[in-house]
């Protein structure tokens, strides 16, 4: 068959060698496609969802492998205040460094490739000493992220390119994520899958860093911050209203991060209930920042504020109190109004108090100088009130910061106008 097909399709060449050559037309691959932007909303959504897919595991498992690998409680809890303490002296200065940068993603990409190579060291440490420092690194890594990235979302928000809450609730839908697949693989393998989990989603975010918008050429040019003008900050008696009123009501969750599945087992509740009591408060979490937009514009920051004080109130003595299951579900619903409205009032406070080019600064000041610091406190002191079998003493205590929250609210509702701080402004 081939012997007597092959002389026509040589005397075809043959006539056709000298003509001009005409590919077939077909599709081809172009390379400038990976180097396509993408819209703000998809890369700040895809940068959340690599952030909270490792929160999702470090939060509930990562104690569990250091404990594993020899690392005692109190040592994990000296590990823990140490970050802290270097969040405190470093972040904000870290953070107001980040706001002269010409492209602010920048500081992003460095944070995320601290946090990758911590993790990655973590998972490699030979032994206490290199796994104590990892546990450090990223611990540290992680706390610059989460202020730096919710500053450059409000940005976005602010110049009409993404809208701030339902951005932002993709974030906690991962973290519900991270937290069940995660614990599943978890429990059918061992803790070390905590870190490696930890490594492949702080990698993501890494990678995905680099989508991040960077401020372009058709940008209105950004103010270049002042060092003095910052520290001026501290002496807005509304800026410190809002810091510490945050503080106290985001801090009235220590008990509940640090002690509640304690508690919870005590009252007798299997794992599997356990785990859907915190899925139910951050599905409240996710509806409320997705949908509560209109409620944030009628009510503004210092509404939302007095929500979340309020909801701090009714909470955690209803919690300290072992209601039945019928009673449980409904009050972790008010994690809507702990977290989520208080966590919105802070973020929109920023957005309307604070000049651009101090907003990084100021969200990594009430994110470490506020909210970090309180809840370490906290959590530290309410360990020697805290009983597994009658919690109603350590819960009531967060009760009250929740009331100190609620009075620092109706401070600032009283001082502020709505407008730019004036210590700033003026300075």
């Amino acid at each position: 068959m081939f012997g007597l097909e092959a002389p026509g399709l040589l005397r075809q060449w043959r006539g056709s060698r000298d003509k001009e050559f005409r590919p077939v037309d077909r599709p081809h691959f172009n390379a400038d496609v990976l180097r396509k932007p993408v819209s703000p909303r998809l890369a700040f959504s895809g940068y959340y969802i690599g952030q909270f897919l490792f929160l999702g595991v470090q939060l509930p498992f990562y104690a569990g492998y250091l404990d594993a690998r020899g690392l005692s409680p109190a040592t994990i809890g000296k590990l823990v205040a140490i970050a802290l303490v270097l969040r405190l002296i470093f972040a904000p200065i870290i953070a107001f460094q980040s706001e002269k940068l010409t492209h602010p993603r920048n500081a992003m990409i460095y944070a995320s490739a601290g946090l990758t190579l911590s993790c990655a060291l973590a998972l490699v440490a030979p032994g206490a000493a290199v796994l104590s420092i990892a546990t450090i690194g990223l611990l540290f890594s992680f706390g610059l992220i989460m202020p730096l990235t919710d500053a450059a979302v409000l940005r976005a928000d602010r110049r009409g390119q993404l809208s701030y809450g339902p951005v932002r609730s993709i974030g906690s839908a991962s973290f519900i994520a991270a937290n069940l697949i995660g614990g599943a693989v978890i429990s059918v393998t061992d803790d070390r899958m905590a870190i490696i989990w930890m490594t492949v989603a702080a990698f993501i975010a890494f990678l995905l860093a680099f989508k991040l918008p960077k401020d372009g050429a058709n940008d209105a040019p950004r103010p270049k911050p002042d060092f003095k003008k910052a520290l001026v900050l501290f002496r807005s008696r509304s800026f410190l209203y809002l810091l510490f009123a945050a503080a106290f009501v985001q801090g009235s969750h220590a008990v509940y991060y640090a002690f509640s599945e304690l508690s919870f087992s005590a009252a007798g509740y299997p794992s599997w209930i356990i785990g859907w009591m915190w899925t139910i408060g951050v599905l409240a979490e996710i509806v409320f920042l997705a949908k509560g937009k209109k409620l944030m514009m009628r009510l503004g920051p210092t509404g939302l504020l007095l929500i979340g004080a309020a909801g701090a109130m009714l909470r955690w003595p209803l919690l300290g109190l072992n209601p039945p299951l019928l009673i449980l579900f409904p009050v972790q619903i008010l994690h809507l109004a702990t977290y989520a409205a208080t966590y919105m009032a802070t973020v929109e406070f920023v957005g309307e108090a604070v000049p651009e080019e101090y907003r990084a600064t100021a969200m990594t000041i009430i994110a470490s100088l506020g909210i970090g610091a309180v809840t370490g406190v906290a959590t530290m002191l309410s360990g020697y009130i805290f009983d597994p079998v009658s919690p109603f003493k350590a819960y009531a205590v967060m009760g009250m910061m929740g009331g100190a929250g609620l009075i620092l609210a109706l401070m600032l509702r009283a001082r502020w106008d709505g407008g730019t701080l004036h210590a700033v402004k003026d300075a």
